[in-house]
Order: C-alpha cells, then sequence, then structure tokens
C-alpha cells in the first residue's frame, strides 16, 4: 500500500504529478532512512543533480521512489489533452462560434507548440540512441515519418484557418485536422515514444522533459509555423 507526500504529511515545496514521471529506486542510506522519517522533515538528497523538493517522493511501507519528469510522459499527456479538446469541439453546438474558436484556437497552438517541442527537443535525442520500434527499421525512419507527419498537421491546421467558424467546411477540416494527427500521435506512441524509452537513460530523459516543458511554457501562446524537409531534417540533426 502506498501513501502520497501529502498523506505522510510531507513539504517537497512542489507537487509533480506521478502521471509525468519516472519511479526509480534509490539505494542510498537516505532513502532507506526515509521511511522513517518524521513528518515535515525533508530528504538531504539529490539524484542526477536535482535536489530534493525538486522532485515528489512517494512512499510505500518498505521503499522510497522519487519521481523524476521524463519527456515521454509529458508527450503522452500532450496527446491527451489534444485529443480532449478535439473531443470537446465535436460536443460545442455548431452555432457556437465564440466557444468553437476559442476551443479551436488553444488546440490549434498547442499543436504547432507542441511539435516544434518535439522538433528541438525529443526526435535529435531519439536520431542518437534510437534502434527502431513499432515495425520501424530505425530512428532514422521514425524520424523522418514523424516530421513529414507534423507537415501534414500543420496543413490540416491551415485549412482549418479558411473555413467560416462552425460552417460544414470548418467541421471536415476540424475532422481532417483530427484524423491526422490521430495518425501521428498513434505512430509515434508504438514507434519513437517506445524507442527512446527502450535505449535513453532515465537521467537523458529527465534532462528533456525539463527543457520540453520549459519551452511548451515558454512558447504558450504559440510559435512561428514553420515545416520542415523531413530528409534533410534527419540529416542535420544525426550524430556526426
Amino acid at each position: 500500500m502506498q501513501k502520497s507526500v501529502s498523506a505522510l504529511g510531507f513539504e517537497m515545496g512542489v507537487n509533480i504529478d506521478l502521471g509525468a514521471c519516472e519511479k526509480v529506486r534509490l539505494r542510498s542510506h537516505e532513502a532507506r532512512r526515509s521511511i522513517r522519517l518524521q513528518p515535515k522533515e525533508v530528504l538531504p538528497v539529490s539524484l542526477f543533480g536535482v535536489r530534493l523538493p525538486d522532485v515528489l517522493v512517494s512512499v510505500d511501507w518498505r521503499r522510497c521512489y522519487v519521481a523524476l519528469v521524463d519527456i515521454t510522459r509529458l508527450i503522452l499527456d500532450d496527446h491527451q489533452e489534444q485529443r480532449r479538446l478535439f473531443a470537446i469541439i465535436d460536443q460545442i453546438d455548431r452555432t457556437n462560434n465564440q466557444g468553437l474558436e476559442v476551443v479551436w484556437s488553444r488546440l490549434a497552438t498547442l499543436l504547432e507548440v507542441h511539435a516544434e517541442a518535439e522538433e528541438r527537443h525529443f526526435y535529435p535525442a531519439l536520431l542518437k540512441v534510437g534502434e527502431g520500434a513499432g515495425g520501424r527499421a530505425d530512428a532514422d525512419e521514425e524520424t523522418e515519418d514523424a516530421i513529414k507527419d507534423h507537415n501534414e498537421i500543420r496543413q490540416a491546421v491551415a485549412k482549418v484557418g479558411e473555413c467560416p467558424v462552425g460552417s460544414e467546411a470548418w467541421s471536415l477540416a476540424v475532422d481532417a485536422a483530427n484524423k491526422a494527427n490521430s495518425k501521428h500521435m498513434g505512430e509515434e506512441e508504438r514507434e519513437g515514444l517506445t524507442d527512446f524509452r527502450r535505449t535513453a537513460s532515465i537521467e537523458k530523459r529527465h534532462q528533456l522533459g525539463v527543457a520540453f516543458i520549459t519551452f511548451m511554457t515558454k512558447h504558450n501562446d504559440g510559435v512561428a509555423v514553420v515545416e520542415k524537409d523531413p530528409a534533410k531534417y534527419v540529416e542535420q540533426n544525426k550524430p556526426r
């Protein structure tokens, strides 16, 4: 039976959702000692240069785990949010132009910032360590297909912007964007993300996770839409 930090009364300074973290067994003296800590006592432990309380600790009766930000988990969280926003749009009356426009604007921004964050932080790292997964021969193939998908999603989002909000043409364009994005997410989850979890160290996944969420937060209002040539992108980002 596991108890949360809040249930035990620890004050760690931050509250990171375990859903966005990687649990790592600590074998240090401090970790073993932690299950006997009194409420409000903070562990003098660091992991990968990250001092508690920059991470969330969860404790069961015998083990202490440190939960770290992980880029693969953050990408999955974004995917879930994208699916949620598409589902919300499906449920808004087509005469509610303001509601449709506001939710679509948020989703369109998320799609672009997410793609750009992946292209800056995830795929260059995948090209360095990936070995291929989900039927793909190698990381080059995974990455080239993903960049191609990103361009297709950008084009589908642009088509939505050409249609009057709430019109039949607008709804069809949103459906097309949803289809393109769903295809990409499914492939990415089976291929690149699976490959990276198998080949990248937890430390690297944490470091990239921090960079990824920093970029996403900094550009919450959007970034310039820039399509990239898939083959050139792979060539430019492959390790030398």
